[in-house]
């Protein structure tokens, strides 16, 4: 028998299949047979209404648990709440933003670490039975883990600070780049992604097209053109305006709020023409150089206009702050820690 979240995540050491999540259910303690218990099993919280709180006639706790197993809410809850449920683990919390050598980090780390991703919390990136068999992964190798978890996959910081996850034991760090190369290399790959998707099978790719007002993809001409116009299109600003702002800040994208949550949380900061260096003397690994995209677009070859449009309109917070990671770095240089740029709370 089960009475905590923890206990709850630890009996998917048995799960076998989706249609037998029945097998786990009914382990749920007697005691907690009824909506208030099963809501704080499965969702750290209590119900939302007096209604909810209340059992309907022929109410079956272990039936309420598998269909609250199968919400949107647990799924889009598992990463906090099973880092809060085995806290022993110390975290490894990366802000990874997009194009600026996340991909190659996470890849390598999740092959010595316990990885917690977040499209793991979304259901069109991954299906219920695929949450559950990670769950399975973390239960049944439980003694075998490091005890690190890795978590990352563009949770952004002010995540990590509102989930309350961030602990003196834990490691944060994030990676940036000069911003308008980020953003050249952020639509060279949307680019790419699209080309090799034509299909449409994955979420972003159905989201890109529906933004270009593309029904599908099958006839469409890869260049530059398409690239350009995927540059100026404001459906794609929330990816390409001022990202780095918006994953180390708040929503509006604006350096000021990035600098305070950078020095509020004392996230390490590190410079892309320092990572090799960093990864090496960090995690004693060498770069893989993953996640490369085609070349459809470079800044040299756009024309003053869209140059200046990059710069006013879409990089103008990220090039304050990385200025700012810039200046850590110098500041720093001589500390124990001169590859990467490590904020200070009191900087």
């Amino acid at each position: 028998m089960f009475c905590s979240l923890r206990g709850l995540i630890l009996q998917f050491a048995h799960y076998r299949s989706i249609d037998e999540l029945d097998e786990i259910t009914k382990h749920l303690d007697e005691d907690l047979r009824h909506p208030v218990g099963v809501y704080l099993i499965a969702l750290a919280r209590l119900p939302e209404s007096l209604d909810t709180s209340c059992e309907n006639p022929g109410y079956s706790g272990s039936e309420h648990l598998r269909q609250v197993l199968l919400c949107e809410e647990f799924q889009m809850a598992i990463v906090r709440n099973l880092l809060h449920s085995f806290p022993e683990f110390r975290r490894l919390l990366f802000v990874h933003v997009p194009k600026c050598a996340g991909a190659d980090l996470s890849v390598m780390l999740s092959r010595r670490f316990f990885l917690l991703q977040k499209p793991l919390t979304v259901s069109d990136w991954t299906s219920k039975s695929a949450l559950f068999e990670h769950l399975r992964g973390f239960a049944a190798n439980l003694s075998s883990l490091a005890r690190e978890i890795l978590v990352c996959g563009h949770f952004t910081l002010s995540e990590y600070i509102t989930a309350n996850l961030i602990r003196a034991e834990d490691s944060l760090f994030t990676v940036v780049r000069d911003p308008v190369e980020r953003i050249i290399s952020h639509v060279n790959y949307v680019m790419t992604v699209m080309k090799l998707d034509l299909a449409m099978t994955r979420p972003d790719t159905k989201a890109w097209a529906s933004s270009l007002q593309l029904p599908n993809l099958e006839q469409l001409t890869f260049d530059e053109e398409l690239a350009t116009l995927i540059l100026i299109n404001s459906a794609f600003a929330g990816e390409l305006q001022n990202r780095m702002c918006r994953m180390l800040g708040s929503d509006d994208g604006t350096f000021a709020s990035a600098a305070q949550s950078i020095k509020q949380s004392n996230i390490e900061v590190v410079l892309l023409e320092n990572y090799e260096s960093w990864l090496a003397s960090k995690w004693g690994l060498e770069s893989e150089g993953m996640n490369p995209s085609e070349k459809f677009i470079s800044y040299e070859r756009l024309s003053s206009k869209l140059r200046a449009f990059i710069v006013d309109e879409l990089a103008g917070e990220d090039l304050k702050l990385y200025e700012f990671a810039r200046l850590e770095q110098k500041s720093l240089s001589s500390t124990a820690n001169p590859k990467g740029a490590r904020t200070s709370a009191q900087a």
